[in-house]
């Protein structure tokens, strides 16, 4: 099965047969792309104030909010406007200061984007300092993947870099860097944004999307882009209230895990789990068309029909299915 999106229907069918332990990243990341940027003191957005007051006084404060009421810590995920870093008295310097404090203040994390392929050359440096400007003494673990990687010249300006968000369809580690998916919403498209939403949730326990406040061209569209933005997260919260809302540097923890080896022992209707390596938590889809009656040195929730989410810190763990006539 080389497509990752079809990794869902083959799961999914695999709940109808012996019971299955998967492990899983359990978590939702929402990035901001290319936010804060350069936005304009002309009134191109509302007739009432500025596009950059705009996004501060209306935009930034519905995001806030939204972000509060579902706990999202977001990736604040920026660049440059120029190649030549802005003082500190800029406005674009103001803004990232500005936003990414109280990023950084709800939870969440200031990500760098990734080179464009034709501004290899300086990009990374140039972005360093303007961090340093706005945001002394940050460290950037993440980077948004919007183009291929040139390794070499990011970890010249961001050596500390362990996540790349977008590039992948699926969650790989290359390099000692994390991989993960992220891919846009599409707010004109909800049915194929809820399909992608799907194939990642069950594949590998993840929601990753990225949203891009530059696509805002007016009020009504800004007040459009907002609802929708609440819905998908309000359907989340309803669907799967159990996902962790995490930084995207966070998640590496989990991950060795899909490299690792999990050995099963089968005693009557007994499994016992042992892993070949862990971490402080680790988490596991559980699948099984038989009902669970009891578990030991693990966490255990029914989340859908012949479905669980394991929690374990134990490298060895025990789930016992009721007896079957």
């Amino acid at each position: 099965m080389e497509d990752p999106l079809e990794h869902a229907l083959f799961f999914v069918g695999l709940s109808h047969t012996d019971p299955m332990l998967r492990p899983i990243l359990n978590t939702k990341i929402t990035a901001l792309h290319g936010f804060p940027f350069h936005s304009s003191d002309e009134r191109n957005i509302s007739s009432s104030m500025t596009d950059r007051d705009y996004y501060r006084n209306i935009f930034w404060a519905e995001l806030q909010r939204v972000e509060a009421k579902y706990d999202l810590n977001y990736v604040m995920a920026t660049a440059s406007p120029s190649l030549n870093p802005q003082l500190e008295t800029s406005a674009y310097s103001e803004d990232l200061a500005l936003y990414g404090r109280e990023t950084l203040r709800s939870g969440g994390e200031v990500a760098i984007i990734s080179a464009p392929e034709k501004q290899q050359e300086g990009w990374y440096k140039a972005n360093s300092q303007q961090l340093q400007y706005a945001l002394p003494d940050l460290t950037v673990k993440t980077v948004l993947a919007t183009s291929p990687l040139d390794e070499t010249r990011l970890n010249k300006s961001f050596s500390d870099v362990t996540v790349a968000l977008g590039g992948t369809q699926f969650p790989t580690m290359q390099e000692d860097q994390l991989r993960l998916p992220s891919a846009p919403s599409d707010f004109t498209n909800t049915d194929l944004t809820k399909w992608y939403t799907f194939n990642e949730l069950v594949s590998s326990g993840l929601i990753s999307t990225q949203i891009m406040p530059q696509a805002v061209t007016s009020e009504e569209g800004g007040e459009q882009f907002l609802a929708s933005f609440k819905d998908s997260h309000e359907m989340q919260q309803r669907e799967v209230p159990w996902l962790r809302s995490t930084k995207a540097s966070d998640v590496a923890d989990n991950h060795h895990f899909f490299n690792g080896s999990i050995y099963t022992k089968k005693t009557d209707n007994t499994y016992t789990f042992t892993l070949d390596e862990g971490s402080d938590e680790t988490f596991f889809y559980f699948t099984t068309p038989i009902p669970v009656a009891d578990y030991t040195d693990c966490q255990l929730e029914s989340i859908g029909p012949g479905l669980y989410l394991v929690k374990s810190e134990s490298l060895s763990f025990t789930i016992q299915l009721e007896e079957t006539i």
